[in-house]
């Protein structure tokens, strides 16, 4: 099991990135977002050009409810990645399964290793 944050740090209705890594030592970048108190997880990857859904690292994410593409300006839907708009038709966010074990987000390593 990888810790990554307390949900409490990411304000209701954003997102976070954090680089986490998995036991065989690979660095994997996921987004969090607190959407009314339950984690939401997506590899923090861009599905049009591969690269991070965000480039400052003050950057929030979630618009109106909706994950924004920071290099695009795609939107996904935060309850399952899906493409709304954008150069992302037709694909959507890689989910990532979250659990809250008193209020620390964690991920199991397993789901790391099969993401990629």
């Amino acid at each position: 099991m990888v810790t990554i944050c307390q949900l409490d740090a990411i304000p209701q209705g954003e997102g976070r990135s954090f680089t986490v890594e998995s036991e065989d030592g690979q660095s994997h970048r996921l987004l969090v977002v607190n959407d009314n108190g339950e984690a939401r997880g997506y590899l923090d990857r861009c599905t049009h050009f591969g690269v991070g859904l965000g480039v400052r690292s003050d950057y929030r994410y979630v618009l109106d409810g909706e994950i924004i593409c920071q290099t695009h300006y795609a939107r996904f839907a935060v309850d399952d990645g899906h493409c709304i708009s954008g150069e992302c038709a037709g694909e959507g966010l890689t989910a990532i399964a979250l659990t809250l074990i008193d209020g620390a987000v964690i991920c199991a390593d397993s789901v790391l290793t099969q993401s990629g």
